[in-house]
């Protein structure tokens, strides 16, 4: 059986995969994710394929995928803060672009070369397969300190709220399943229409059939009304650039920036009767260590007090009661000045915030510490914590944390009523890379029942219902604050309560797969 692919298939793939990109990628074109899965599911259920020959298709799909939807990552060229100089950032940039996007693709890969040993003679049972396989890929890219599950088909349907309501039940990956069975079902359509227009309608009826049944759950849920107490919230946008925020001089002109938006946000909401109980900065709105800069602590405690609000925002804490880490966070001051609570982000941005195989990597790439965008690596939280503000119990995320959803499931089950993240997008200023992150927040917010309060930087700045409607928003590069009452909400969903369960139960049907094919 041959393992190499011809240059027309080579095509279809790359074709399946840029569509699927631009699918990802532009706004309003989520559409074509419902189609354009179909030239991979052709080659993979169509043709008789070896391991290696399906290896192959999948690294070549997903390494084409992500490298549309990563353009975004030369926004952070020439590295300004860094001063490396223009040639060696746009070498570092590309090397990181083809680099993430093959490994990316190599996962694809690899999981999808299982088929060969699951392929049946019934095409529905292999495209449910396919699906069940793509679960497991969006899952496996959740994991560990280089997880990035930042592909996810369900994030291209965001513009679509009705169709991603059913996340509330078995998470964003469930999506991905639905559209690539639409797919499949199209597929088997299309090409049995001359054979057996019986067949070929069963299929097309089959993929309607999901599509309604999916998209009715939608409308019925966007529908169900919250009645409940709220709170109400300000979230402050200083949106200083990069390069100014992390200039020491600019600390205090930057600190003042913030406390101005502030006062006149908590000043305007008690004119209009919905005076601001908690205020949210983003993530190290101003970045220095509290735990060493007493004067920035007692300025945060004085604002609280003076505004008789909780205040919070991200800030970098070393903890020197206990291990004396480093930690990226969201400390929470209580009206009367006191410290209630402190965040310590659990999931590291690589490279960023944490360098993986240290060792390795410094002595044969030395110029990847300059990379580090703080003085030394950080260490990661272990817990989610629960902000008791009285009124409301609020759970934290840090920036890259909102595009792993275990990790609200995880503040959801400790008590959290509502989600706060506290971001910085200011190194991408107003690409992609922005809208998709905020894209996962709407995610989280089905996914759990919660409310989410987003702080950025420079944007986007937001408060998004529990349906994943976006309520009010500051656009990218503006300076600004935005108020808005949140529902505090107690009822969890589904998928929060059985959360990664969930891959237990796609292993299952995948290995009765397996078992059919080897023993029937």
């Amino acid at each position: 059986m041959k393992t190499y692919l011809y240059k027309s298939e080579i095509l279809l793939i790359v074709l399946s995969a840029i569509v699927s990109g631009i699918a990802f990628t532009v706004d309003n074109l989520g559409v074509l994710m419902w189609i354009s899965f179909i030239p991979l599911l052709y080659i993979l259920i169509r043709q008789e394929n070896t391991f290696i020959k399906i290896f192959k298709i999948g690294t070549i799909f997903g390494t084409t995928y992500y490298l549309v939807i990563l353009h975004w990552i030369f926004n952070l060229y020439p590295f300004e803060w860094l001063d490396l100089g223009k040639a060696k950032s746009m070498l570092i940039l590309f090397c990181g672009w083809i680099l993430i996007s093959l490994l990316e693709g190599l996962v694809i890969g690899i999981v999808l070369g299982i088929f060969k040993y699951l392929k049946v003679k019934s095409n529905l049972l292999n495209i449910f397969t396919i699906a069940s396989l793509w679960f497991v890929i969006e899952y496996i890219q959740e994991q560990g300190l280089l997880g990035f599950p930042w592909g996810k088909l369900a994030i291209s349907q965001v513009d679509y709220l009705p169709v991603i309501q059913s996340v509330s039940l078995f998470g964003s990956s469930f999506i991905s399943i639905i559209i690539i069975v639409f797919n499949g079902m199209i597929l088997e359509g299309i090409i049995n229409y001359k054979k057996s227009k019986v067949i070929a309608m069963k299929s097309i009826f089959i993929a309607i059939l999901i599509f309604v049944i999916n998209i009715s759950y939608g409308y019925f849920s966007l529908n169900e009304e919250n009645y409940g107490e709220k709170v109400n919230v300000t979230v402050v946008q200083g949106n200083i650039n990069t390069t100014e925020k992390w200039q020491n001089g600019d600390t205090l002109k930057n600190f003042n920036i913030y406390k101005k938006l502030t006062i006149e946000a908590v000043e305007n909401s008690n004119k209009y009767g919905k005076k601001t109980e908690v205020v949210l900065w983003p993530e190290t709105a101003i970045p220095v260590d509290i735990s060493n800069d007493s004067w920035i602590l007692e300025e945060y405690k004085e604002l609280a007090k003076s505004l008789n609000i909780t205040f919070m925002t991200g800030t970098f804490y070393t903890d020197y009661k206990n291990d004396c880490y480093k930690y990226n966070s969201i400390v929470a001051i209580d009206s009367s000045g006191k410290i209630e609570d402190i965040y310590f982000k659990r999931h590291l941005v690589p490279f960023g915030e944490a360098l993986p195989f240290e060792e390795f990597l410094l002595e044969k790439i030395p110029i990847i510490k300059e990379l580090n965008l703080v003085d030394g690596d950080l260490k990661a939280g272990e817990k989610s914590v629960i902000i008791d503000d009285n009124n409301s119990k609020i759970g934290c995320l840090v920036c890259y944390e909102s595009v792993f959803p275990q990790l609200v499931i995880e503040s959801v089950k400790d008590g959290a009523e509502v989600i706060f993240i506290a971001s910085n997008d200011s190194w991408f200023k107003d690409s992609k890379a922005v809208y998709e992150h905020n894209n996962n927040a709407v995610l989280r917010a089905i996914e759990n029942n919660r409310y989410v309060v987003r702080a950025a930087n420079t944007g986007i700045s937001c408060f998004i219902d529990n349906k994943g409607r976006v309520v009010e928003r500051l656009s990218t590069l503006k300076q600004g604050y935005i108020n808005s009452s949140v529902d505090i909400i107690n009822h969890n969903t589904l998928y929060t309560m059985i959360g990664e369960y969930i891959i237990y139960i796609i292993i299952l049907f995948i290995v009765c797969v397996f078992l059919i094919k080897k023993f029937i």
